[in-house]
């Protein structure tokens, strides 16, 4: 594979998304395990990924129980002006 093969066919991100072939991905790790600047590319992609990934299992944490407090809240709420 071409050093040009593998960036205008974004090799390096259909490769951690696990998007390519069997075929393709063999042929990538081979051109990677070569090339500084895709090796670097990986890394950094990869990088990326994980980052966006914790952000995203973070978000999901705080969700699963501010919604639950925002029902309380509001119900709590309705109770107390119930009351007056």
């Amino acid at each position: 594979m071409e050093h040009e093969e593998a960036v205008t066919g974004d090799f390096c991100d259909r490769y951690l998304l696990g998007q390519l072939s069997e075929a393709e991905r063999e042929e990538f790790e081979a051109h990677f395990l070569q090339c500084p600047a895709c090796a670097e590319e990986l890394r950094t992609s990869a990088a990326f990924i994980e980052a966006w990934r914790a952000v995203f299992r973070e978000r999901l944490r705080w969700r699963r129980w501010i919604g639950p407090l925002v029902l309380w809240w509001w119900r709590l709420e309705d109770w107390w002006r119930g009351k007056r």
